[in-house]
């Protein structure tokens, strides 16, 4: 299962922590944050292997805002950077997701290759117009559909976090949040 880290603002990641993360979940690693400039969802993603230099591909990213990490471990899907999270939404929205979505979010067979969450995310959420994606009530639902996973939707134009099952985080060192 992936790992989800909400680094608030100020915050980061030790070596050690990055290099925890990476052992348990291999298979890619995805940075999102709004920036606060442009008003805009900044997103990078890497296969990168070596915990040092993914430690300093998470460390590139202004550390004055919130950002949001996600370490990948392949359940569902090809292991590729176009299977990394976040997955984007009409260019303002970044989605990340831990688990495994229940087949009636997300086919196993549809697309070979594509994870769950993509398919989640090109086949059902990019139907969604910006009022569906950032009500409250939608994210109440997603919380159910998804059965105890956890998922998050960040809006780069405002900088909110939207969390499916929020109440499941976990507040770890320093404020930060992470999904498991």
């Amino acid at each position: 299962m992936c790992l989800i880290v909400v680094l608030p603002a100020g915050v980061e990641l030790s070596r050690e922590q990055v290099r925890d993360a990476r052992t348990y979940n291999p298979d890619g690693v995805g940075i999102m944050w709004s920036d606060p400039a442009t008003k805009q969802l900044a997103v990078r993603r890497t296969m990168q292997r070596r915990p040092g230099r993914i430690w300093s591909f998470i460390a590139s990213a202004p550390i004055e805002t919130e950002r949001v990490v996600h370490f990948r471990r392949t359940t569902r899907g090809a292991t590729h950077v176009g299977n990394t999270h976040p997955f984007v939404l009409h260019d303002r929205f970044g989605i990340m997701h831990n688990g495994t979505l229940p087949e009636t979010l997300a086919a196993a067979d549809v697309k070979v290759g594509r994870s769950d969450t993509a398919v989640f995310v090109e086949d059902v959420l990019a139907k969604l117009g910006t009022s569906e994606l950032t009500n409250h009530t939608l994210w109440h639902l997603i919380s159910h559909a998804v059965e105890g996973n956890r998922m998050i939707m960040l809006d780069g134009e405002t900088g909110y976090t939207y969390f499916a099952n929020a109440g499941e985080w976990h507040t770890g060192i320093d404020g930060m949040l992470l999904s498991n």
